[in-house]
């Protein structure tokens, strides 16, 4: 996966793929990308229908994904109640994230643990949450899991080795 480009914190919303530059505004609009002085720069037919096969990928991130992960654990609370713990866990970490991380799924088995997770073809990461301040973790390394290096603590944020396989995702 790529991630996106660092002109997306400035709300262009452009993404970079090798050899074409997707933004949004080109997939609608794409007799002005590119637009330079009075000279509108077209986009080639077959660059448009990368942006429309790449969009299912650009659609993983949010611009807030730390906000969709919070509106997510407020609606797991409201169904089960027994979890709160682990919720409140999972908020502590959740606003330590990297802001352009990809957005996870969020579930609980409804009874003793709430996880992230992130999945993208051969990455797959998991942090679970079991309501006691620290979080386990996991990453998918070639054909197997690894656990992480360390017990995390939901205060301390995610720590480096899974910030690294976060980059990858």
């Amino acid at each position: 996966m790529y991630l996106p480009s660092e002109t997306a914190t400035t709300g262009t919303n452009f993404w970079l793929r090798p050899g074409v530059l997707v933004g949004l505004s080109a997939l609608f609009f794409p007799t002005i990308a590119g637009s330079s002085g009075d000279k509108a720069a077209y986009l080639p037919d077959h660059a448009i229908s990368q942006a429309g096969a790449y969009y299912q990928d650009i659609s993983k991130f949010v611009v807030n994904s730390i906000e969709y992960i919070l509106v997510r654990l407020g609606e797991i609370l409201q169904k089960y109640p027994a979890v709160a713990k682990q919720v409140s866990d999972a908020r502590i970490f959740s606003v330590k994230l990297p802001a352009l991380v990809a957005r996870p799924l969020v579930w609980s088995d409804g009874e003793t643990e709430v996880a992230l997770e992130w999945i993208n073809h051969e990455k797959h990461a998991i942090v679970t949450f079991e309501g006691d301040g620290e979080f386990g973790y996991a990453m998918r390394e070639t054909d197997r899991f690894v656990p992480g290096k360390v017990v995390g603590q939901a205060n301390a944020g995610p720590p480096d080795d899974l910030l690294r396989y976060f980059r990858q995702i």
